[in-house]
């Protein structure tokens, strides 16, 4: 679900954008859009938490990167 929305959120809340990128139904994406007018604060955070592992994840790719082969 919150996968939906970050496409949808990325490409400038363009529904119909987002049914041709992510290559689903158009009413899967009409049921997210819909469930977020609903629990927009919940989706947000969790779209929040994501971003903040990824970052960590990255990170950390980063920092075993700079030590070079292993």
């Amino acid at each position: 679900m919150w996968e939906i929305i970050r496409v949808w959120t990325d490409e400038g809340k363009k529904a119909d954008t987002s049914v041709e990128t992510m290559r689903l139904p158009r009413a899967l994406v009409d049921a997210a859009l819909g469930y977020y007018a609903d629990y927009r604060r919940e989706i947000d955070e969790w779209i929040a938490r994501n971003d903040g592992l990824m970052a960590e994840a990255e990170a950390a790719w980063r920092r075993r990167q700079a030590l070079g082969p292993l």
